[in-house]
């Protein structure tokens, strides 16, 4: 599987009373992709040695197939010069009704 992979910082803006400003979160941001295919963002790594990888989740909502996390993890490895980083997998998405039906009836237990 020929993907690239790519690490950006990543910055946020946060507001002050002289206006927005930059902040790093000392963290990279990163994308994938396959030649000609458009980039998408598949996680976050921070910037310190060994720092946890954490996936985000396909646009399907499904975990990333392992033979992806372990070309990034690769990559993350050869760019950064440190070696294997632990993982850390987002939490399952929410289902919406629940969330809905909880706000309404509340907590019922």
């Amino acid at each position: 599987m020929d993907i690239q992979v790519e690490l950006r910082p990543h910055i946020g803006k946060q507001p002050t009373a002289f206006g927005p400003i930059e902040v790093e979160h000392n963290q990279w941001m990163i994308f994938a992709r396959r030649e000609g295919g458009p980039m998408l963002h598949v996680g976050y790594v921070g910037k310190q040695p060994n720092a946890p990888i954490n996936f985000l989740r396909q646009p399907n909502g499904q975990p990333w197939p392992e033979a992806v996390k372990e070309i990034v993890r690769q990559a993350i490895a050869e760019e950064c010069g440190d070696g294997s980083r632990s993982e850390a997998e987002p939490p399952e998405p929410e289902d919406p009704e629940k969330s809905l039906e909880e706000d309404i009836l509340g907590d019922e237990d």
